[in-house]
């Protein structure tokens, strides 16, 4: 709220402190809730990578943080009745293969990433249903685009950030497979003689 004399006033909305604070009290009272009580203490089990040194970082935590009566103690490797979640380290590039890995299933633990496959097995097969020089070109200088764009907020190229290495392979593969199959527009024009269209008499 700006006063008479263009100063911000610092007022702040009761509603929104007290709903900020009923937020905080119930995710406190969701993870106490999935602690088990042990005698005077809780207890809680986490899993962690190991690529990194995780038990380091928590103890670096419990000091920073001065959190008394907090302490942590590395496990059995397997808990019977606990299957082991997945994890899969990904990169800006494979992020949205996984993500679409992810969407009809995860795979178990140590199993092997069907993601480090999609990378090229999904584009490719967009190209043979999407097969046309000219619409695979219009998608491949797209694709180019969002990868040499600044991707600033509020514009597309920061919208279309996490797909832009799709839109370019896709547009890759379906200027290949339009080049394969000599179409271009689906028309009579080819670029190789006479396509699959004829033209009218």
């Amino acid at each position: 709220m700006i006063e008479a004399n263009n100063k911000v006033s610092n007022e702040v909305s009761v509603f929104k402190v007290y709903k900020m604070l009923i937020h905080k009290e119930r995710k406190l009272y969701m993870h106490m809730n999935m602690l088990k009580q042990n005698g005077m203490r809780l207890e809680g089990l986490i899993w962690a990578p190991e690529y990194i040194n995780f038990e380091k970082k928590v103890q670096e935590v419990i000091q920073a943080q001065n959190l008394t009566g907090l302490s942590y103690e590395k496990g059995p490797d397997s808990i019977p009745g606990l299957a082991k979640p997945t994890l899969f380290r990904t990169n800006e590039f494979t992020e949205t293969f996984q993500e679409i890995v992810n969407t009809y299933g995860i795979p178990n633990y140590k199993e092997v990433n069907p993601g480090f496959f999609t990378c090229v097995t999904f584009p490719f097969l967009f190209g043979v249903m999407y097969g046309d020089l000219f619409h695979g070109s219009l998608l491949m200088a797209f694709g180019v685009y969002l990868c040499w764009a600044k991707a600033e907020a509020g514009t597309l190229a920061n919208t279309l950030a996490p797909v832009k290495y799709l839109f370019l392979l896709m547009g890759i593969f379906a200027t290949f497979c339009g080049l394969i199959y000599n179409d271009y527009t689906s028309t009579a024009t080819s670029i190789f003689g006479d396509g699959c269209y004829k033209a009218e008499q």
